[in-house]
C-alpha cells in the first residue's frame, strides 16, 4: 500500500507536461492559441498579484517554444520591480542579463524596444561600474560588451561605442553585427542617435549580412533590401 502510494506521488508530480503552477494545458488554452499562451497568461496573472517566483516560473515554460519571449518577459519582471526599487542593483542586474539572453533570439521580438530598455537600465549605472563592466570576467563577455557599447552609444562617444560593439559581433552576437550595419548605414543618418558615427556603406553591407548570416530574420532581409534599394538610387543620382 506504501509503495503504490509512493509510485502515484511520483506519477502526479511529474505531472502533465504543460501545467503551470497546477493548473493544466487543456485547462486553460483557447481556440487558436500558441502552445505556450496559457503560460504566458498565467504569468501575467501571477506577476499582476506580485508573485514574482511564480510569475517567472510559468514564464520559463515559454523557453522550450519561444526563448526570445521568455527570457524578454522574465526581463519586464526584473526591471519593473527595480524601477520600484532602485537600491536593488541585484534586481537591475538579472534584467540587464534577461534582456540579453532575449536578444540571442531573434524571432517574434523586437530588437529596437529591447535596446531601448536596456538603454533604460544601463545609464544608471555609474562611471566606476561601467568601467568595471569593460574589464569584467565575469558574466557573459559578449553581453558586457554589447552592454557597454550601448553606454557609450547613448553617451555620443563613437570610437569606444564601435570598439566594444565590435568586440561583441566577434564574440558572435548578432545584435551587435546588426547594430554596427545600422551605426555605418547611411540611409539611416537621420537617426539621431546614430549622427556622430561615419557613414560607410561597405561596412553598413558587411555587417547586416553577418548579423543575416547568423540570424536570418525576415527583418534583416527588409535593412539588405533597404541598403540595395539605397545603392541604386545613388547610381541613379550618379548617372543624371
Amino acid at each position: 500500500m506504501r509503495l503504490t502510494l509512493l509510485l502515484l506521488v511520483v506519477i502526479l508530480s511529474s505531472g502533465p507536461a504543460y501545467a503551470c503552477e497546477g493548473i493544466s494545458y487543456k485547462q486553460e488554452k483557447l481556440n487558436d492559441d500558441a502552445v505556450w499562451s496559457p503560460y504566458l497568461r498565467r504569468g501575467m496573472k501571477y506577476f499582476g498579484n506580485k508573485e514574482d517566483k511564480k510569475a517567472i516560473a510559468c514564464f520559463k515554460k515559454i523557453s522550450d517554444y519561444e526563448p526570445g519571449i521568455a527570457n524578454i518577459r522574465i526581463a519586464t519582471v526584473y526591471h519593473l520591480r527595480y524601477k520600484s526599487d532602485q537600491s536593488n542593483a541585484s534586481l537591475r542586474k538579472h534584467a540587464i542579463s534577461y534582456y540579453n539572453k532575449g536578444l540571442e533570439y531573434p524571432e517574434n521580438i523586437s530588437v529596437s524596444f529591447i535596446r531601448t530598455q536596456l538603454k533604460k537600465l544601463l545609464v544608471t549605472l555609474s562611471t566606476e561600474e561601467i568601467i568595471q563592466l569593460q574589464i569584467s570576467t565575469n558574466g557573459t563577455s559578449r553581453y558586457n560588451y554589447f552592454n557597454v557599447g550601448l553606454y557609450h552609444l547613448d553617451n555620443a562617444n563613437p570610437t569606444q561605442a564601435l570598439y566594444y560593439l565590435k568586440l561583441a559581433a566577434n564574440d558572435k552576437y548578432w545584435p551587435a553585427k546588426l547594430l554596427l550595419g545600422q551605426l555605418y548605414n547611411p540611409a539611416l543618418k537621420y537617426n539621431t542617435a546614430f549622427i556622430p558615427f561615419s557613414k560607410d556603406l561597405k561596412k553598413a553591407t558587411y555587417w547586416l549580412k553577418k548579423a543575416h548570416t547568423q540570424a536570418p530574420t525576415k527583418m534583416l532581409e527588409r535593412q539588405l533590401l533597404h541598403l540595395e534599394e539605397y545603392k541604386k538610387s545613388l547610381h541613379t543620382l550618379h548617372e543624371h
